[in-house]
């Protein structure tokens, strides 16, 4: 168990790096990404412990290590996929102005104490794309991009922050990088 948290958590800081380089040519070639289409999700509202954050992302590994060792130590278990909330993004704001928290679902009842913040995740309605490839490489850009374009191409506009949702366990390119799929997903309002 603690070996796939960590796993998890250098994902995170994967994609935080590849966010501000360009990856190398991997060692060992991953899995081309597989793109599907864009779909409508309706979501039932869900309180989830959250480890608030601010600066780089660069701190991803860290903080999903503090998120998932204080939740332990809370009895908070992980009963369903860790997820990113990005609140802004790198190409809008310097990297120490970036806001986002990493987050567990948990029970309504679940005792969270500080570190960790009780939120709510109540967006009924939310655009979601999933994505098979690199952390933080072109086309996980491209994906992310796709996913943007849809929203008012479709009568839409976003309603909140953008979450990232683990779906697999990330796996390890071969040049420090990862390779995994997550579901991507923003919530959306229908355009008056």
């Amino acid at each position: 168990m603690r070996k796939s948290m960590l796993c998890i958590a250098l994902a995170f800081a994967a994609r935080g790096a590849a966010l501000s380089q360009t990856p190398a040519e991997p060692a060992v070639q991953p899995k081309a990404p597989a793109l599907e289409s864009v779909r409508l999700v309706p979501v039932e509202p869900f309180s989830y412990a959250a480890l608030e954050m601010r600066g780089s992302y660069d701190q991803h590994a860290n903080a999903f290590m503090d998120l998932m060792q204080n939740a332990g130590a809370q009895g908070i278990s992980m009963a369903a996929a860790p997820f990113g909330l990005y609140f802004n993004s790198p190409g809008t704001v310097a990297a120490d102005s970036l806001v986002w928290d990493l987050g567990i679902p948990c029970p309504d009842t679940a005792r969270v104490t500080a570190p960790l913040v009780r939120k709510k995740y109540a967006y009924p309605l939310t655009a979601a794309l999933f994505f098979e490839g690199v952390f933080g490489s072109p086309e996980q850009n491209a994906a992310t991009a796709a996913l943007l374009a849809w929203i008012p191409a479709n009568g839409y506009r976003p309603a909140g922050p953008m979450m990232e949702r683990f779906v697999s366990m990330p796996m390890p390119t071969g040049d420090g990088g990862f390779t995994g799929r997550v579901e991507m997903v923003i919530p959306v309002e229908k355009v008056k």
